[in-house]
Parts: C-alpha cells; structure tokens; sequence
C-alpha cells in the first residue's frame, strides 16, 4: 500500500482503464493503481481476465472486458471506455507466439484505435 500511497494526489484518476492489464507489466499496474488512495474503480481491457491471485483483496474494485485492440469493434472499445478518465496501454502480443500480422494489427491499428478514443471520450493516455 505504501507504493501506492506515495502516488496519491491531484492527478491520481479516479476510473482509469488498463488495455493490456493482464499481462505482466498490466498486472503491476492493476495492483499498483489499486493500492493508491483515490482510485475509485479499475477497468481491465484484455483476452483473459487477470488472475485471481492478481486481485485478490480488490476484486470488487476491478472490472474486466474482454477485447482485442487492433480486431475488436471500435464502437466496443469506446463504449468500453465510457466513464473512464485514464487509459493505461501496456498491451502486447505474446512475444514468442504472435506472428508479424499479430503484432502489426495490435501495435498500429490498435494502438490508433485507443488513442483516437481516448481523443473522443476525454480522458489522458499513458503508453509504456
């Protein structure tokens, strides 16, 4: 709670959305932005959900969508992205599966996708 609790303050959002928030570094940032003091509720955009593992104590905090940037419906992502103040991107295909396609419809249709909603709905977009 004390990482959490030391990045609490004005620009903390309240409803943030983590595309890619079952993967490694989406894992961290879940339970990251969950320990921190003001966040509200967590959206988790990705195929699978996070583990339970992963939320356990805050799973009543975390919503989960299943989707995929770069093949999913633009109007679900938007409308999946509804209330939300900050998107967190931190998606990926897997590294050692996806194929060269995989990685192009992810990293630049996809990734236009998000920023284009995120311009739509209002909120601030940090990619990592």
């Amino acid at each position: 709670a004390a990482e959490g609790a030391r990045l609490a303050g004005p620009g903390t959002p309240k409803r943030p959305l983590i595309a890619g928030g079952s993967g490694l570094l989406g894992n961290n940032v879940l339970v990251l932005l969950a320990k921190t003091p003001g966040v509200e509720r967590i959206k988790v955009l990705d195929i699978r959900p996070p583990q339970a593992e992963v939320v356990a104590g805050f799973e009543d905090r975390v919503d989960f969508e299943q989707f995929r940037l770069g093949t999913g419906s633009y109007d679900k992502l938007l409308a999946s992205m509804q209330g939300t103040d900050c998107v967190f991107s931190v998606f990926t295909p897997h590294v050692q599966l996806a194929s060269r396609e995989d990685f192009f419809t992810s990293n630049i249709t996809g990734m236009e996708h998000l920023v284009r909603a995120c311009a739509e709905v209002g909120c601030r977009l940090v990619h990592v």
